[in-house]
């Protein structure tokens, strides 16, 4: 099975895997602690035939195993992706307890790994991709967990080396995350050198 396959069964196993992220972070049962642990410790062990990198699918589409929007990884909240043209990016995601900050705010550092996502995503569409050069995020309200944020990000200016993005975090129509991002464009060279492939 090629690296960058997902697994049979993975994005199940992942979601398996988010509830019990839900419950480790949340629970106050110091037995059901203790026995947890066991099984989980019984479970990683069921696991083997790993594979190995790297993880990423050739063409333009992300990891099945990605941080942000890969069902197959549980650590990504996962972010779904529910528009993606060249006037931008349009995405959803709910974030857990798992990603809290301050106390019922999502962590800022997450918001800025699930932007960060949606930009490139954003020039992928746009057939600018890149590789990020950097990000500002500016936190203008309380962005809240276990609720549904919807994330738009889209192409300001693309020269022949730099692009630049703009784009939101919205929950419940409250612009809770103003954000931009710069990206040094990807040529066919620069791609073939860092990812022995073709860039958009």
């Amino acid at each position: 099975m090629s690296p960058t396959e997902l697994t049979a069964g993975a994005d199940g196993l992942a979601v398996a895997v988010r509830e019990l992220l839900e419950h480790a972070v949340r629970s106050q049962d110091v037995d059901g602690v203790a026995a947890a642990t066991d099984l989980v410790r019984k479970a990683t062990a069921e696991l083997g035939d790993l594979r190995e990198g790297p993880w990423v699918v050739g063409g333009t589409l992300p990891s099945p195993y990605n941080p942000v929007v890969g069902p197959g990884n549980p650590v990504a909240p996962p972010v779904s992706i529910t528009k993606h043209d060249a006037d931008g990016v349009r995405a959803e995601v709910r974030c857990g307890t798992a990603y809290e900050g301050a106390p019922g705010l999502v962590h800022g550092g997450m918001l800025a790994l699930v932007m960060d996502q949606v930009f490139g995503e954003a020039g992928i569409a746009a057939r600018v991709a890149g590789m990020t050069v950097g990000l500002e995020l500016r936190y203008a309200a309380p962005t809240p967990v276990l609720e549904d944020l919807v994330l738009e990000a889209h192409v300001v200016a693309a020269g022949e080396r730099i692009v630049e993005m703009a784009g939101t975090i919205t929950c419940h129509g409250t612009v809770t995350v103003t954000a931009t991002g710069t990206f040094f464009r990807l040529t066919e060279a620069h791609a073939r050198k860092i990812f022995q492939r073709e860039a958009m």
